[in-house]
């Protein structure tokens, strides 16, 4: 073999095992999840406010969760129970993707904008308490998957998640 074809094997060789060992991270990395449907980073270490956790996931070209229908709640609740509760942990305060920043009251979930059809508040939530300017939504205030309104500046960790194509192949960012 002439050594520009040698030379172009062994490069394609490491680009193929590069990008083998990129796909397996996120078998490794403990933050992520993945269901039928999404892939899920959990961040939990780190505290930022909402608008820093959301740009956190567009980094990973991810956005924060929607829990919009009650299959996708079930499908959160799972995998809080993965990383917490079968740990013997208690599920902490996370940001998710809503707020009601545009109208007072009216909450939506980022990154598109639409209403809220399914909820899964807390028992006399959203109140917010005190008038602290409580816009955006947590899960985990008593340890559970329940929804609580926050202050938007508070510092927590989040949750977010990329939608997999039909097919199960590639991660297809919603953003």
């Amino acid at each position: 073999m002439k050594g520009s074809t040698v030379l172009g094997i062994v490069v394609i060789s490491v680009l193929l095992w590069n990008f083998a060992l990129a796909a397996d991270d996120d078998d490794k990395d403990p933050n992520i999840f993945t269901t039928e449907n999404f892939k899920y980073f959990i961040e939990t270490k780190q505290k930022y406010n909402w608008s820093e956790a959301a740009t956190e996931c567009e980094n990973k070209k991810m956005n924060l969760v929607s829990i919009d229908t009650k299959a996708k709640s079930d499908d959160v609740k799972i995998i809080l129970n993965e990383a917490f509760l079968n740990n013997k942990k208690r599920i902490p305060s996370m940001f998710i993707g809503a707020n009601d920043l545009v109208e007072f009251r009216d909450f939506i979930w980022l990154p598109k904008g639409d209403v809220f059809t399914y909820t899964n508040w807390e028992k006399n939530e959203p109140n917010n308490y005190r008038k602290l300017n409580e816009r955006c939504v947590h899960l985990g205030y008593h340890g559970d998957e329940k929804w609580n309104d926050i202050n938007c500046a508070r510092k927590l960790g989040f949750i977010c998640e990329q939608l997999l194509n039909p097919e199960g192949g590639e991660a297809v960012p919603k953003v």
